[in-house]
């Protein structure tokens, strides 16, 4: 009698932990997002019922997802409103008001959504205008797709013979804790002496130049020259 009621214990037991196992939830599928930024598109389409201008893909479109009547631009500027929406803040919360401000600048904690997206895993990439032109939150976007920009650049100054490069490593000046984003912006807090601190040797071997290190020049192109003339002196009287 009591190896009968063990085994239906244990019975129950396997029984119960059969279902327990059976009933743990699927993971989640990972989808794939894509945004489409489009400059200066009014709601003049056909999925907003304007029956003159002719937009199918656009209207087919918008016949799988959800259309929102209500949604308004925050600014009438390009960059203020693409700072805002791409932040989820006001553009009196980023601080950007003008087609020249970086909101990285004065608020790096900041996390956009591309940059959020590349912090829960996914490939983070772009072609074309997101942010607003020239002002681009690097940060946010996949390593591959940074280097494969520049190699853009590269092949369109100096041909597609141009090669791949066998290796490379991305600086991230904005949170650099010692450029302090001095390659694009002068941080709040920077002072001449960091300057100077960045343009000294170690131990007269390691020589250091850049518009970095300009304490008068600091992001310049005339900065960057200046220095590389310093280091050469420095180098030639070691």
């Amino acid at each position: 009698m009591k190896t009968m009621f063990t085994r239906s214990l244990m019975l129950c037991a396997a029984i119960v932990y059969g279902a327990t196992a059976l009933a743990q939830p699927a993971p989640k599928p990972k989808y794939n997002v894509l945004f489409i930024a489009v400059d200066d598109l009014r709601p003049e389409l056909g999925a907003y019922g304007n029956r003159l201008i002719k937009t199918p893909n656009i209207d087919r479109l918008a016949s799988w997802g959800v259309r929102f009547d209500q949604a308004f631009v925050q600014y009438p500027l390009c960059n203020p409103s693409r700072a805002s929406l791409l932040n989820g803040r006001y553009p009196t919360q980023t601080g950007v008001l003008d087609n020249r401000t970086w909101f990285g600048a004065a608020h790096p904690e900041f996390v956009s959504l591309p940059k959020y997206f590349k912090q829960q895993g996914y490939a983070s990439l772009r072609t074309g205008k997101i942010f607003h032109g020239g002002i681009d939150d690097f940060e946010a976007w996949t390593d591959e797709k940074i280097v494969a920009s520049a190699m853009q650049t590269l092949r369109r100054i100096f041909g597609r013979a141009v090669p791949d490069p066998l290796d490379y490593q991305l600086t991230r000046w904005a949170i650099d804790p010692f450029a302090l984003g001095a390659y694009s912006f002068n941080a709040l807090g920077a002072t001449p002496q960091m300057r100077d601190d960045l343009a000294a040797s170690v131990a007269g071997k390691l020589f250091f130049a850049g518009e970095a290190t300009s304490r008068r020049h600091f992001g310049s192109a005339h900065g960057a020259y200046l220095s590389g003339l310093r280091a050469a002196r420095e180098i030639a009287g070691a």
